[in-house]
């Protein structure tokens, strides 16, 4: 299964948005999760994500995600492969990194750039997804990436943050800047429950955050 992400941008105002940049920085992982073989919260799961973190910024027309994934069986290794869609006259896709860490600790780094996969180019308009691979992945890896969509000059977006996972998510951290008042909606299958532990407050200089948890049988926690 490939994961397929859209999400968004930056100008380089590079003083406003140092604050951000620093989620970008990938953190070591720890002892526990190196050694995880399984999860209890999902049992028999194939992986589970550790982080997700999106942060937007309207004003700066910027986005960006970072993701660590533990795979925990073979077939969790199917989300070696990252698939990320643009449409060049609204916004493309830069500044991707991963790496993947064996269970022993050791440290594979992406290297080379990631394929374009050009979809539709006329006079005025290209799109297409950029791909890559993760070196290197077994069973027991952790799958680290991050990267940035960068909308056209002056083109204000709010953003769209889909949640629902098919793994389940043990940390995630929504960030908007500059976006106002935020809202919600949540669509659920039959037989799942859905219950708010939800915060939304405004901050110094525009800035809004929103977290909350979804419940599901299947999948148990996801953080909003």
């Amino acid at each position: 299964m490939r994961i397929s992400a859209f999400l968004r941008t930056l100008v380089p105002l590079v003083a406003l948005a140092a604050p951000i940049l620093l989620h970008a920085q990938f953190q070591p992982p720890t002892q526990e999760e190196l050694s995880m073989t399984a999860d209890p919260k999902a049992p028999g799961a194939a992986a589970v994500y550790l982080n997700v973190t999106q942060i937007a910024d309207r004003w700066l027309s910027f986005e960006s995600y970072y993701a660590r994934i533990k795979v925990l069986t073979e077939k969790g290794k199917d989300l070696d492969t990252v698939e990320l869609p643009y449409q060049k006259h609204l916004y493309e896709v830069a500044d991707i990194r991963a790496r993947t860490i064996q269970p022993d600790g050791t440290i594979v780094p992406l290297t080379g750039k990631p394929s374009d996969m050009l979809k539709t180019k006329t006079k005025g308009f290209q799109s297409g997804r950029k791909v890559f691979t993760l070196p290197g992945v077994q069973v027991g890896s952790i799958l680290e990436y991050y990267f940035q969509i960068r909308y056209s000059a002056g083109y204000l977006v709010n953003p769209f943050w889909e949640v629902q996972y098919p793994y389940l998510v043990h940390k995630s951290r929504y960030q908007c800047i500059s976006c106002g008042e935020l809202t919600y909606s949540s669509k659920l299958p039959a037989g799942v429950s859905l219950t708010k532990d939800r915060t939304l407050e405004p901050r110094p200089g525009g800035r809004s955050s929103g977290t909350g948890r979804r419940v599901d049988a299947a999948y148990g926690k996801y953080a909003l």
